[in-house]
C-alpha cells in the first residue's frame, strides 16, 4: 500500500528540483523588488502574526541576496541530478523554507506543494536510480522502499485532493455549479475563456470535480487495479488546469507528486497479513495525511514549514485585485511604473493580464490588511525609475488597488487609491 518504485522516485527528484530551479528563476526576475533592502521586504519589515525568521533577514544588499539565490540553484542543479543528494536535499528544503518565509507576502498553493513534498522526501533514498553519485550506498537489486516515510510522503500527496475536495463539497458556488466558471473569469487561459458561453457543460464538471477528486484520493490506496483508475483521474484532472487555467507551477509540482502512485510493472504482490510495519505506516499516513491539514497551521508547524492548507478557490473568486503604481512626472505626464509606459487605460495595466497577475496575487489581496505594503511599493518604484529613468523627474507615485468583478457583466474595473507618495523626499 505504501510502497514506492526506486525508479519513481529518482523521476520525482528530478521533477522537483527542476521546478524548484524554475521558481527561483521565476523569481530572479522580481529579483530587486523583491529581494534588496530597498525593495518591498527590507529587512526591518514586520513578521507577522508569528516569527518568521529567515535568512534573507541578514542583510538587504543585492549580492548578499544574490549569493543566497547562487547557493539555492547549485543546490536544486546537484538534487536534480543526484549528486551529493542527501545533503544536497537538505539545503534545497532549508533554503525554500527562508525563501517561503521571507516572501510570505506573495505565496501561494504551488510554493506549499513544493515544500511540503521537498521535506517528506528527504528521508527516502532518493540517489537510487538515475544519480551521477558513483558513491551510491543503495543496491542495484533493491526496487522499491516501504517504511514510515513512504506512507508520509503518499499520504501528503493524497491529502492535497482530499481536503480540496472536502472544502469544494461544503461550498455553496461549487454544489450549485457555478465556480468553474467564475474560476475561468479569474485566471482562465485563452482556450479556456472560449468555453465561457457553455454555462450548462461547465456547470456539469464543476458538479463532476467534487466526486471525482474525492473518490479518485481514497483510490490510490487501494488495490493496483483501483490505485491506477484513481491516479489516472487525478493526473487528468491536473492536465485539465494546465490547460484550462494560469496557475503558474501548481499542476506540474502536483503532477510529479502523483507520478509516485503510478503502479509499477514488477510490483511486489500485496501482503498477505497487516503486520505491525504496516501499521506504523499507517499510523503516520493517517497523521500526515488527515491531522497534519487539520491542525497544522500552528505557530510550531509554520515557523517548521509543515502548514497547509488546501482551500484552492473555496470559495471562488468574485474579484480580481492588482496593483497600479502611476508616477506623475513634473512636466504633467502619468506613467504606469511596472511597464515603464504613460498610462493609458487601467484595463491594459500589467496585472489586468492572468498570467503576470497570478504570482503577486497573494500579495495584492494582503494590502488592505497591510497598507505598509503600498508604502514600500510606492517608495521602491520611486527609487528604481529614478535610477533607470534619471531624465524624467518623478514627482509623486501614487498607488491604486484596482478591483474587477468577475461575478457580474460587464465587468467592472473599480481603482481605489491606497497610498500616495512624494518621491522628492524618498
Amino acid at each position: 500500500m505504501f510502497k514506492i518504485s526506486l525508479q519513481k522516485l529518482a523521476y520525482f527528484r528530478i521533477g522537483c528540483g527542476l521546478i524548484m530551479l524554475y521558481d527561483l528563476l521565476d523569481r530572479a526576475s522580481v529579483f530587486r523588488l523583491h529581494f534588496t533592502g530597498s525593495g518591498i521586504y527590507p529587512n526591518h519589515f514586520p513578521l507577522g502574526e508569528f516569527p518568521r525568521y529567515s535568512i534573507f533577514h541578514l542583510s538587504g544588499s543585492a549580492e548578499f541576496q544574490a549569493g543566497l539565490f547562487v547557493i539555492g540553484c547549485l543546490a536544486a542543479l546537484l538534487f536534480t541530478l543526484g549528486i551529493a543528494t542527501r545533503f544536497a536535499g537538505i539545503i534545497c528544503w532549508v533554503f525554500l523554507l527562508n525563501l517561503q518565509h521571507y516572501t510570505y507576502f506573495s505565496q501561494f498553493s504551488a510554493d506549499d506543494v513544493l515544500r511540503l513534498l521537498l521535506f517528506w522526501s528527504l528521508f527516502l533514498p532518493l540517489d537510487a536510480r538515475l544519480t551521477l553519485n558513483p558513491f551510491g550506498r543503495h543496491a542495484r537489486r533493491l526496487q522499491f522502499v516501504e517504511n514510515w516515510a513512504s506512507a508520509a510522503l503518499l499520504a501528503q500527496v493524497a491529502a492535497i485532493f482530499i481536503f480540496a475536495g472536502t472544502h469544494k463539497l461544503f461550498d455553496p458556488e461549487w454544489r450549485n455549479g457555478n465556480a468553474l466558471q467564475l474560476a475561468i473569469e479569474a485566471c482562465g487561459t485563452p482556450f479556456a475563456t472560449s468555453f465561457l458561453d457553455h454555462s450548462a457543460l461547465l456547470s456539469f464538471l464543476t458538479l463532476l470535480t467534487i466526486p471525482a477528486q474525492l473518490v479518485s484520493s481514497f483510490l490510490l490506496f487501494t488495490s493496483p487495479c483501483l490505485r491506477r483508475v484513481g491516479v489516472s483521474v487525478l493526473i487528468g484532472f491536473q492536465i485539465a488546469l494546465l490547460t484550462f487555467l494560469n496557475l503558474s507551477f501548481f499542476p506540474a509540482v502536483t503532477l510529479v507528486g502523483l507520478l509516485l502512485f503510478i503502479p509499477d510493472t514488477l510490483a511486489v504482490k500485496r501482503l498477505e497479513s497487516w503486520n505491525l510495519g504496516a501499521k506504523k505506516s499507517a499510523a503516520v499516513a493517517v497523521g500526515v495525511g488527515l491531522l497534519l491539514p487539520i491542525f497544522g497551521n500552528s505557530s510550531i508547524s509554520q515557523f517548521v514549514g509543515l502548514h497547509q492548507n488546501w482551500s484552492m478557490f473555496v470559495p471562488p473568486p468574485h474579484q480580481l485585485m492588482w496593483v497600479v503604481t502611476r508616477l506623475h512626472s513634473s512636466d504633467g505626464r502619468v506613467y504606469e511604473a511596472a511597464t515603464k509606459r504613460e498610462f493609458t487605460d487601467w484595463s491594459e495595466t500589467r496585472f489586468a493580464t492572468v498570467p503576470a497577475w497570478v504570482r503577486w496575487a497573494g500579495l495584492f489581496l494582503k494590502i488592505p490588511q497591510h497598507p505598509t505594503l503600498a508604502h514600500r511599493i510606492g517608495i521602491s518604484l520611486c527609487r528604481y525609475w529614478k535610477e533607470d529613468a534619471p531624465e524624467k523627474t518623478i514627482v509623486s507615485a501614487h498607488v491604486y488597488l484596482v478591483i474587477k468583478t468577475i461575478n457580474q457583466q460587464p465587468h467592472r474595473i473599480h481603482p481605489e487609491l491606497v497610498e500616495k507618495v512624494l518621491c522628492n523626499g524618498d
